[in-house]
């Protein structure tokens, strides 16, 4: 399988490296952005808002008339082709590697007169910096940024000419094309332009040299580079919907692209930020939600690498922080959603890895603790919320309450009014309750018995929070306990703790079907469909967290209604989920979708965005129906196929010590799976009523649903 060529797209502009991206959609790098993991130099506008790097191509001083041609994009570059009106053309090709952006332009033209040449004149410009000390030297411009001590390189394949004017430099040289239909052997005048950035210039230098020196070698370094990820990490997938295949490689190359190593400062451990086109650092819950995901991934760092860095950040008196750079926790003591503990408990599902539990169990109690210290004044083992942000729907209605809904508007800011939601404290009752099991694996009896009664007292604190009348849970005032009435997924959240009893539950899914609250064409939104805010009327950053979807939000309500046996609602807003992750005919995950169209949103939303990659999980786990429990040497398969697949398979998933590959056919009406194992322990299999144990070889089983645990029981 070619999946750099499966992966193949014509709506993206971006190319990603370590710590350098480009962003253009026309000749050259465009915005060329690094960052070095500082504080002081992280800037959310930065990766798109520069001009570093654009390549005009002159006729008599004017730019000719260039109409796109062809675009493709792959993981490891993008090419281009365009025409002018006097059938010149320009071909592109451009990448990263090694942190220097890499571009080759090819042009020739043709006419049908005997006129044989035609002399064109190609434009090289970028910005610099008000404060940038400057060195021309040759075919070479160094620039120093003493604001972010980074040093920026760039040169061509050609003499030329280099000047300063303004805050731009601008480099110049001749082009003379020979006409290519007289030609014997048409002709094609190639050049290539290198921009290499860093914290050392002579690394840079070295760097840009290797590029210019053996350029087609630089390319096909980067092909390599991407083509071993995928061959070496990622388990291979393959079905007869081909667009869920790609979006299932994209997602993974999301995943990796999103990768920092620093190794310095806070940044000890690589991470995934949630996307280096806007936010770099590492956020709290984006880690978490990111390693749902990543935890498919073999024989990477990552997802434990992410967390540990947010646990050795931790604070003497046991705060972890909400968002991190290398030299600075940039939040202070702000929070974050408590999804942390409901990754390691399915980390650890997935490798059985009882090191981490150690690792990791005493840094969740010490931030349990500094949460009930800091933020339960009443003793009610709930939390509260002391800014609109920490609960992680920024400007929802919920928190703010009028439009126009930005958090300094909300009473929790003006009036010191703090908020307690019963999604919140359902992660931290499933925190506490995760704490326990945590304990037991690793034989602490008595943390154990400590974390299960306190997480019987979050509960009933949650519980306190239905509204009857309502049907729904919902947030309150501390002071007062004051209800704020309003329909959001945030009061279906405790159901994916277990929390809730079967005339509730009816309750939560009769609003969450309805066509006219949250059953829109692609589920869930964020704010009741027949809220009088609801999209914010169509203001872009209004409609934010007021009816937006979010995939970590489907996640959570698709684990939801599986918990509660809504197996038929479930496995249908799964399929509606990864249809919204292909609505616009290519893969995209974003931060957030449009809940009519599925489009990803054009203001207000990223691209390359780390949780969008959840759709994977919810393909392998639900889709599939593979759920491990490897501590126990256990496999659950319970898949929840499409009505319209026919075929799917997925090979080299690591169980703990297994390795193993699914495959599922539908026969008529029946589903068939096929397990293969590999390992020198045997693995029980347990799926359709069938309970079995299979090493080094494989066996078949005719599906039948039988109710399975749910992997937060276990």
């Amino acid at each position: 399988m070619n999946l750099l060529k499966i992966l193949e797209m014509r709506n993206k502009y971006d190319i990603v490296g370590d710590k350098i991206t480009s962003y253009s959609s026309n000749l050259g790098g465009g915005s060329i952005n690094y960052w070095d993991g500082r504080m002081k130099t992280f800037d959310p506008s930065s990766p798109v808002s520069r001009n570093d790097l654009s390549i005009k191509i002159l006729r008599n001083n004017e730019l000719e008339v260039q109409h796109l041609n062809s675009y493709s994009w792959r993981p490891d570059r993008i090419f281009s082709q365009y025409i002018s009106h006097e059938r010149t053309y320009i071909e592109e090709k451009k990448t990263i590697y090694r942190d220097t952006f890499l571009s080759k332009i090819s042009t020739w033209y043709e006419k049908y007169e005997e006129k044989e040449e035609i002399n064109l004149e190609v434009v090289i410009e970028g910005q610099i910096d008000k404060k940038a000390k400057i060195r021309l030297e040759g075919n070479l411009v160094h620039i120093y940024e003493d604001s972010t001590k980074v040093h920026k390189i760039v040169s061509i394949s050609r003499k030329c000419k280099i000047k300063i004017e303004g805050n731009k430099y601008i480099i110049r040289f001749p082009l003379k094309l020979s006409n290519s239909t007289i030609q014997k052997e048409p002709g094609r005048e190639n050049f290539y332009i290198a921009f290499a950035i860093g914290e050392n210039y002579e690394e840079a230098l070295k760097n840009l040299k290797d590029a210019l020196s053996k350029p087609e070698n630089f390319f096909e370094k980067r092909k390599r580079e991407w083509e071993k990820f995928f061959e070496k990490n990622v388990p291979y997938f393959e079905c007869d919907k081909k667009i869920y295949e790609k979006m299932y490689y994209f997602a993974f190359y999301v995943a990796k692209s999103n990768i920092y190593n620093f190794k310095d400062g806070y940044f000890k451990y690589p991470f995934t930020c949630p996307s280096k086109f806007r936010l770099l650092p590492q956020w709290f819950w984006d880690s978490a939600f990111h390693s749902i995901y990543e935890k498919w991934l073999n024989n990477l760092p990552i997802p434990k690498s992410s967390i540990r860095n947010i646990l050795n950040a931790q604070s003497k008196d046991g705060h972890l922080p909400f968002t991190l750079a290398k030299d600075e926790i940039i939040t202070g003591k702000l929070i974050q959603p408590f999804i942390l503990p409901i990754s390691i408990w399915d980390i650890y599902l997935k490798e059985g890895d009882k090191k981490f539990l150690k690792e990791t169990i005493y840094p969740l109690i010490k931030f349990d603790k500094w949460m009930m210290k800091n933020r339960d004044p009443k003793g009610e083992n709930l939390v509260h919320l002391e800014y609109p942000g920490e609960s992680g729907w920024d400007n929802s209605k919920r928190y703010i309450l009028n439009s126009p809904f930005v958090q300094s508007n909300s009473p929790i800011v003006r009036k010191k009014r703090y908020i307690q939601s019963p999604d919140f404290n359902t992660y931290l009752y499933l925190g506490r309750l995760i704490i326990s099991k945590m304990a037991r694996e690793i034989g602490k009896k008595e943390v154990e018995k400590e974390y299960e009664e306190k997480a019987k007292l979050t509960a009933n604190g949650i519980k306190g929070m239905w509204n009857e009348k309502l049907g729904l849970f919902v947030d309150r005032f501390e002071d007062n306990h004051e209800p704020i009435i309003l329909k959001t997924p945030g009061g279906m959240i405790p159901m994916f703790a277990g929390l809730v009893n079967k005339n509730q539950a009816r309750k939560i899914i009769s609003h969450l079907l309805n066509r006219n609250e949250f059953w829109t064409k692609y589920p869930i939104p964020t704010l009741s469909k027949d809220d009088t805010d609801y999209l914010g009327n169509l203001d872009e950053y209004q409609s934010y967290w007021n009816g937006r979807v979010w995939p970590n939000i489907n996640w959570l309500i698709i684990e939801s209604l599986f918990r509660y046996g809504y197996d038929k609602e479930a496995k249908e807003l799964s399929q509606k989920s990864l249809e919204m992750c292909v609505a616009t005919g290519e893969p995209n995950c974003n931060e957030n979708y449009n809940p009519e169209t599925g489009f990803p949103y054009f203001a207000h939303d990223i691209f390359n965005y780390g949780w969008g990659g959840i759709f994977n999980d919810i393909l392998i786990r639900r889709i599939l129906g593979i759920q491990p429990h490897a501590s126990e040497n256990r496999l659950y398969l319970q898949p929840n196929f499409p009505d319209d697949w026919n075929y799917a398979k997925m090979e080299g998933i690591k169980v703990g010590n297994h390795k193993i590959t699914v495959e599922i056919r539908r026969k008529g009406k029946n589903i068939k799976l096929k397990l293969q194992h590999n390992g020198v322990i045997p693995l029980e299999v347990i799926s359709s009523g069938v309970r079995k144990q299979i090493k080094n070889g494989s066996m078949t089983i005719e599906f039948k649903r039988k109710k399975l645990p749910h992997w937060l029981t276990y």
